[in-house]
């Protein structure tokens, strides 16, 4: 029962500082909350998920939406996300510091073009403090095949533009926690 007020207290959190920060509109709010139903119910079905596994899944779904909607992301929820990964970083007492090789590889890249952006490597590397180096390159995967679907349909459909990423990582780290490591199932086939 804790698991749930603690995870209300969080919602409760995001709104608050959205609405100090100025960022809370209704559309935004009904969003958050409809993803957060049904992120619940993920969780629900999927229960060995760990509590701050849970809170980063939530976090993901607050920042998929300033993405998605206003193409920005807030370095409040980003320094959120790292201090949850940090925790369990601590409680854990492992870190797997080859899963955040690629991740750093990512904000080098961000920092010298144009092709992504600095926070979505940080979100990134905030994520691979928490995994192993194959549950990391797993979530890669998942990450990949959504985005290059995703891709190949705007380019079917002739749209060009700037995709938001952090959605992606958001549906990849649902991917890797509900079916798991991607190498390990293929395995197991």
């Amino acid at each position: 029962m804790s698991k749930y007020l603690l995870i209300l207290t969080f919602i409760l959190i995001k709104v608050l500082s959205d609405k100090l920060f100025d960022r809370l509109d209704r559309k935004k709010l009904s969003i958050f909350l409809m993803l957060c139903l049904f992120v619940g119910l993920f969780i629900y079905k999927v229960s060995d998920i760990s509590l701050l596994n849970e809170l980063i899944l939530l976090i993901l779904t607050s920042i998929s939406i300033d993405d998605f909607m206003y193409m920005e992301v807030y370095w409040t929820d980003v320094i959120f996300l790292f201090i949850i990964s940090l925790i369990d970083v601590i409680i854990s007492g492992k870190i797997d510091l080859t899963s955040l090789i690629i991740p750093l590889l990512f904000i080098c890249l961000a920092m010298f073009t144009s092709y992504m952006g600095i926070i979505d490597g940080l979100i990134l590397l905030a994520i691979a403090m928490t995994l192993t180096y194959f549950d990391f390159l797993s979530l890669m995967l998942y990450i990949s095949l959504v985005s290059g679907f995703i891709a190949l349909l705007l380019i079917l459909r002739g749209k060009r533009g700037e995709v938001s990423f952090v959605p992606f990582i958001l549906i990849g780290y649902i991917l890797q926690l509900g079916l798991g490591n991607f190498f390990e199932v293929i395995y197991e086939i």
